[in-house]
């Protein structure tokens, strides 16, 4: 085949190390993003809960309300167009849930 043409063949296996480039990121529906974005705001909002006593002041609740505000911004994100924004909106919402929890667990843990 033409080297030309190569770059139009469906047969191509894609060989990018990009991390953009990966499927999950191009090609994928969202679901998984929110499976696994719920799933990861399932177990936040238990350890909060659990730690709820130990928080100063509204420390866990205020982390509870994010976290559902992020991952409703997860599920608003469907609305988007399929592509690479919306996955990519996906993405950045399940990383700053994860950093949300991160942050509020370790603000509740310093201050016991």
């Amino acid at each position: 085949m033409d080297p030309k043409h190569r770059e139009n063949d469906p047969n191509k296996v894609a060989t990018s190390s990009r991390v953009r480039d990966q499927p999950a990121l191009t090609t994928s529906s969202g679901a998984i993003w929110v499976i696994v974005g719920g799933i990861l705001v399932a177990i936040t909002i238990g350890v909060l809960l659990s730690l709820g006593d130990r928080a100063p002041g509204q420390t866990a609740l205020i982390a509870i309300v994010l976290e559902s505000v992020l991952y409703i911004g997860m599920l608003a994100a469907l609305l988007l167009p399929a592509g690479k924004r919306r996955l990519g909106v996906m993405a950045t919402a399940l990383i700053a849930i994860a950093a949300v929890a991160l942050i509020f667990i370790g603000i509740i843990v310093a201050a016991q």
